[in-house]
């Protein structure tokens, strides 16, 4: 067992994807005056996209609007964009922030339309992957290649002087940090209205970030 990796991260709450993670989706059927657009703008996530589905519109992805992140995740999975995207609003049409609850929930809906595969569970898989890339290194600005030194990426759990996690148990180590991983909705870093109307059409953007946090009594046993 290799016991010298070069980084670690302490117990506690760690940003997993942050910053330049904007998804863009359009609005149909709906039409929005620009009162409705402000009102809807000074809501929080969740209850912003509930109306729009309250009020008879659909949500459709559209695209991520950083290329460089967007890049990443189809080299990671092609599928990816689009997950993440049901990942969203899955999130915020059932009120829930916790990754893991979010997974069983698109296990059962099956957004995409993913053939039913037995046992296979097609979207935690898919995002399990996306989580070893993050854990390995991935970042949305920085072009990935998917080859990381492991010795200077992959994160080690400690506790004192205690050493949680190696790095040769990376798979239990994304199984924990998927089961502690919260998702948050911030209004976009870019455009602080996060509606907006381009070429007479309804777009509504939505930063996407992954937090996560371990719980000191999840030990390896």
């Amino acid at each position: 067992m290799n016991t010298k990796p070069v980084n670690f991260v302490t117990i506690g709450s760690s940003p997993l994807l942050s910053g330049n993670t904007n998804f863009i989706f359009e609005i149909h059927i709906l039409k929005l005056k620009n009162s409705d657009i402000d009102n809807l703008n000074s809501l929080p996530v969740s209850e912003k996209i509930n109306l729009i589905y309250k009020r008879g519109g659909l949500i459709k992805f559209k695209s991520i609007e950083n290329k460089i992140f967007g890049s990443n995740l189809i080299l990671i999975e092609s599928y990816l964009p689009q997950i993440l995207a049901e990942t969203i609003i899955c999130a915020c049409k059932y009120n829930t922030i916790m990754l893991s609850q979010i997974l069983k929930l698109l296990e059962q809906i099956n957004p995409l339309g993913v053939p039913c595969m037995g046992d296979i569970k097609f979207y935690t898989y898919k995002i399990k992957e996306l989580l070893r890339h993050l854990i390995l290194g991935m970042q949305p600005k920085k072009i990935w290649c998917g080859e990381p030194d492991v010795y200077d990426h992959y994160p080690i759990m400690k506790d004192a002087d205690e050493i949680l996690y190696y790095t040769d148990n990376i798979n239990k180590f994304i199984e924990i940090v998927m089961q502690n991983t919260k998702l948050q909705f911030p209004d976009s870093v870019i455009n602080p209205s996060s509606i907006y109307v381009e070429n007479e059409k309804f777009y509504i953007k939505l930063n996407l970030q992954l937090n996560f946090e371990i719980d000191p009594t999840a030990r390896q046993s």
